[in-house]
């Protein structure tokens, strides 16, 4: 998948689940049989090194490493990571063939440079392909303050 493609579904993504409307985040896990997961009530945290995407219910913790990252314009913009799920305290990697990271910390709507995208204050978007050929989205408001522990 190039990544001309990426900010074309990215667009089409974006404008079908509009980050404003989010209380949270919202995750989809398209696999290459034609099945999807959606876990539409994600909490979403940030440090500086890392994203990480909870279900509301559930106990993994999709854990995606920044790297290759750069700011462009008020963008951070990552095009590489490391991916990882913690369930119950164990890592599982994910292999991944390409990734892409869009990191609005301001508090005005952003534009991606060369796609129609416009970004959400305080809110992230990402895009996965697995190794396996998995596609994986995600976007929602960070969350510094949640709790990706379970209660």
């Amino acid at each position: 998948m190039n990544i001309g493609k990426i900010f074309m579904l990215t667009a089409i993504w974006t404008s079908m689940f509009a980050a404003p409307a989010l209380a949270k985040g919202m995750v989809t896990v398209e696999y290459t049989n034609g099945d999807v997961d959606e876990y539409p009530e994600v909490n979403v945290a940030k440090t500086n090194e890392a994203i990480y995407l909870k279900p509301v219910e559930g106990e993994n913790v999709l854990v995606v490493v920044k790297k290759n990252c750069k700011q462009e314009q008020q963008l951070q913009v990552c095009t590489d990571a490391e991916v990882k799920l913690n369930t119950y305290g164990v890592d599982e990697d994910i292999e991944v063939e390409q990734v892409v990271i869009f990191i609005n910390d301001t508090s005005r709507r952003q534009k991606i440079q060369g796609s129609q995208v416009n970004l959400s204050p305080n809110t992230v978007l990402l895009e996965i392909l697995t190794d396996q050929g998995t596609y994986i989205t995600g976007v929602g408001r960070i969350d510094g303050d949640v709790s990706l522990t379970s209660e």
